[in-house]
């Protein structure tokens, strides 16, 4: 799920790889419109790891692909919003990080 995850979060800058690049931002762009549900998920597993790295990761994968949704939980949701921009602006990074250690965990 962290590649799935990161090919949405990196869909912008994933084009400019050689050979693959053009290939792999049209998946994530496809993958974008699903970005709740693979938000949800990405959560919703984070938590469940939330002590291993791929877990981690994942937690902070689904909080920025959420960070639209948050407004409808009431009382927690505007903190994790905020949080959700603020790590908005990391989000190529993540987006690389999420992909590196999803195809870690492959191996």
């Amino acid at each position: 799920m962290n590649i799935i995850g990161g090919l949405v979060l990196c869909a912008g800058i994933i084009g400019a790889l050689p050979v693959l690049g053009g290939v792999l931002e049209k998946a994530g762009k496809f993958l974008g419109g699903f970005q709740v549900i693979i938000g949800i998920i990405m959560m919703v597993l984070g938590l469940l790891g939330i002590f291993s790295l791929q877990g981690i990761v994942a937690f902070l994968v689904g909080v920025i692909l959420l960070t639209g949704a948050f407004h409808v939980i009431p009382g927690l949701g505007k903190y994790l919003e905020k949080f959700g921009t603020w790590l908005g602006g990391f989000q190529a990074i993540i987006g690389v990080i999420a992909i590196i250690i999803g195809i870690l965990g492959l191996l």
